[in-house]
């Protein structure tokens, strides 16, 4: 047979391009690209070999037999193989994202011994080839090879098909594509045995791959020129599932929104591209990510690189960090957070190793740790502890588990129970009762406060329609709104709707809103002035712990003062004059004041005489379940 060689010889040109290009461009520490590597040059050598064997076999008079053999048989256990590396490639790519059974391989690699087996027993039993005095010919189990190239095609497309879900649509079309191509060269070298077209469609395979998957472009932030946080969890995902030592070194800066606020975003991006130029230059042997925030994250492997990067690199870093970073002719100044954790902690999960890091950052960025700190499994426990109260949080939102207790509000006059205050709360099966001080902040940093206060509010408007007689003596309930809330464009519309639902009239509800979210006054007062008009009053929430001031109070139209517990036990542990002046000035708008954490008899009289309409704390009753609140209001009746 004579065999044309003219699509081989340039797809090896390109080949050899892509792999050289992609040797001296950046790229992840991945197995994954290890595959790819594989596979690039597995289908060079198999297209080497194509044309060596198929240009011997035509002048075979000038070769020894053995010679033939040999080189012949190099090519098909480089075409079995070949078909292998693709499906080995196909695993590796879904294990970044996940992880794939190992026994997907182990079948994987039995197919591929029995193969080579079948092309070495062509030596004596002629099984996918012969040579003979007139040259090559082709065995009766040749047709083996298309077999087992159809065969690793189709457990590949199982498996992309399997593992959909993880895949992102520009992985995911790629990888099918690629495979498509395969196909389609698997039915062309069928129907044209003579021209040594496979090699070229493996070609065009390798560079799909690099242009949906490989491509480090894809996984790079802009301004700094780092791999981004995505590109992060896929390497932490990988290292987790492969036990792949690594050490990292978080650089955060203290305050950054702060910082951007006071310089300008035009300038901070300037900066943070030298920080991500420098980073690289200063750890050649890690890998730089980006997350946000003006965080990076160095990733290290082998505990040598690792052990000079953090004695004899990390001090000179940390020296120039004191050191202002000069954009246009202005000099920016920004403290950094050093953090440093490696994967001798013995994370459980991934998903858990990846929440940690991410919290870690966020605390290093937003102040929470002001200064240099090396994660311990103290840390971590804290972080698990974080992370289980956050599923139990989105599994109680899901399965509309929040309950709501009643804490009941006494009027300072007559002692009677007059209203009460709905309380979100979270039991959990498996960790019990979680405080509020536990859920709120992580539901309020989620953006689930949203649904937590829907919740709250039907589920409040539910018991006043279910037992209006029994709480005909309530005046009111009062609700919290969280800052979170107040920014929701929707807020309107859901204390608008759920009450109707349920026939209660919204005077009934009154919005206690606290300081912390008159940060964004203009807001604040568009949504209050909305809620004003469906018939809610407003109480200033915590006064005392936040912002507010007296002006800011006069602006809104605030119709009661939430006193904090803790100015209230301040004042008691060492009375002034601070705490009975703001009360009579309250006084003097007309607005009712509550008392908050009230103890004790003590307390209760003495902010009864200073002028307080209402009263609420444990002297009266803890927040109580509702059903143990009907009770309470039984007994106080």
């Amino acid at each position: 047979m004579i065999w044309n060689f003219s699509f081989s010889l340039v797809t090896g040109i390109v080949l050899c391009i892509i792999l050289g290009y992609y040797a001296v461009y950046p790229r992840l520490p991945i197995i994954l690209n290890r595959y790819f590597v594989s596979l690039a040059v597995l289908e060079i050598l198999t297209l080497a070999f194509d044309i060596l064997s198929s240009w011997m076999d035509m002048n075979h008079s000038s070769f020894p037999v053995w010679l033939l053999y040999a080189v012949n048989m190099l090519y098909f256990i480089l075409f079995v193989t070949r078909s292998y590396s693709m499906y080995a490639y196909t695993i590796a790519l879904v294990s970044t994202r996940g992880r794939a059974p190992q026994i997907y391989f182990r079948a994987g690699r039995i197919l591929l011994v029995l193969f080579w087996l079948i092309c070495l027993s062509s030596v004596v039993c002629g099984t996918v080839f012969f040579i003979d005095r007139d040259g090559y010919h082709s065995g009766t189990g040749y047709f083996l090879l298309y077999v087992q190239m159809f065969l690793f095609l189709i457990m590949g497309m199982y498996l992309v098909i399997r593992y959909r879900k993880v895949l992102s649509n520009v992985v995911f079309y790629g990888i099918v594509l690629a495979y498509a191509v395969l196909c389609a060269g698997g039915i062309f070298r069928y129907l044209f045995p003579a021209f040594l077209l496979m090699d070229m469609f493996y070609m065009i395979v390798v560079m799909i791959l690099y242009i949906t998957v490989e491509n480090a472009d894809l996984y790079r932030e802009s301004r700094t020129m780092s791999f981004d946080f995505q590109a992060f969890e896929q390497v932490v995902r990988e290292h987790h599932n492969y036990g792949i030592w690594y050490h990292l070194i978080g650089v955060m800066p203290y305050n950054y929104n702060e910082t951007r606020q006071i310089y300008g975003g035009a300038q901070i991006d300037g900066m943070l591209s030298q920080v991500g130029r420098y980073l690289r230059e200063m750890f050649p042997s890690g890998t730089v990510f980006y997350e946000r925030s003006g965080c990076f994250l160095i990733m290290i492997e082998g505990r040598e690189a690792a052990s000079k990067a953090v004695c004899e690199i990390l001090p000179e870093v940390k020296s120039r960090f004191r050191d202002p970073w000069l954009v246009d002719g202005t000099k920016i100044y920004m403290n950094f957070v050093f953090g440093q954790m490696n994967s001798d902690l013995e994370i459980s999960s991934v998903s858990l190793e990846l929440e940690g890091i991410r919290r870690l950052l966020e605390k290093g960025g937003n102040g929470e740790l002001n200064q240099d700190f090396v994660v311990d499994r103290e840390m971590i426990s804290q972080i698990v502890r974080e992370f289980a109260v956050k599923k139990a949080l989105s599994d109680a939102l899901l399965h509309n588990r929040i309950q709501v207790y009643m804490q009941p509000i006494v009027d300072a006059k007559t002692g009677r129970v007059i209203g009460a205050e709905a309380l979100s709360r979270l039991q959990d099966p498996k960790l019990g009762l979680i405080p509020p001080s536990e859920f709120i902040p992580l539901a309020e940093h989620s953006g689930s406060i949203i649904q937590v206060g829907e919740q709250v509010l039907a589920k409040t408007c539910e018991f006043l329609k279910g037992h209006a007689r029994e709480l005909s003596c309530l005046e009111f309930i009062n609700i919290n709104l969280s800052p979170i809330q107040c920014m929701d464009h929707d807020l309107s519309d859901t204390f608008d709707l759920v009450p109707k639902a349920y026939g209660i009239d919204p005077a009934k509800l009154h919005l206690e809103i606290t300081e912390e979210s008159m940060v964004d006054p203009e807001v604040l007062k568009k949504q209050m002035d909305v809620l004003g008009l469906l018939g809610y009053t407003f109480a200033l929430d915590d006064y005392g712990s936040g912002y507010a001031n007296q002006f800011r109070i006069k602006t809104f139209p605030f119709s009661g003062i939430k006193l904090d517990m803790k100015i209230v036990w301040a004042h008691f542990r060492e009375p002034d004059a601070i705490l009975p002046n703001a009360v009579h000035s309250f006084l003097d708008r007309g607005l009712t004041i509550t008392a908050e954490g009230v103890e004790n008899a003590q307390m209760a009289e003495g902010l009864t005489e200073m002028g307080c309409t209402y009263l609420q704390g444990y002297y009266f009753s803890r927040p109580l379940p509702m059903e143990e609140f009907l009770e309470y209001l039984r007994k106080a009746s």
